[in-house]
């Protein structure tokens, strides 16, 4: 059994307050701007600000990843647009992923890098790690 120091200062036994912080400490690390988790119908599970930016993230990722072709995706994109005008289609990354058979969609903002790749994985793994608890 490990008896050395925890790499993680912050925790929670709350699932909701540890997927949280798990966001805050991806972001923090690698560098992206925010991260959001949402369920199938576009509601925050989880994200790494509490800021309006988020909620957006959260209530469109489903359609990007399930939205149909390329014209709902433009619409979709045009719309997020309109709500945040500094967010380009460079910097947002979506991602589906399924715990305990529930589809949860993680959406990212960031410049499209190796760094937010590596982020997007590390996140779909400690959320996985903590909604699975």
């Amino acid at each position: 059994m490990w008896n050395g120091p925890d790499r993680r200062n912050r925790r929670s036994l709350r699932m909701c307050e540890a997927a949280r912080l798990q966001l805050e400490n991806t972001s923090s690390r690698y560098g992206v701007e925010a991260l959001s988790v949402s369920d199938e119908r576009g509601l925050v599970v989880a994200a790494s600000a509490d800021d309006e930016r988020c909620e957006v993230l959260a209530a469109h990722a489903p359609l990007l990843c399930r939205g149909g072709g390329r014209e709902v995706r433009y619409q979709v994109y045009r719309s997020i647009s309109e709500e945040m005008p500094q967010t380009g289609l460079r910097t947002l990354s979506v991602r589906e992923f399924v715990v305990d058979g529930q589809s949860l969609f993680l959406c990212a903002i960031g410049e499209r890098t190796q760094r937010k790749e590596a982020a997007l994985q590390q996140a779909v793994t400690g959320l996985r790690r903590i909604l699975c608890a």
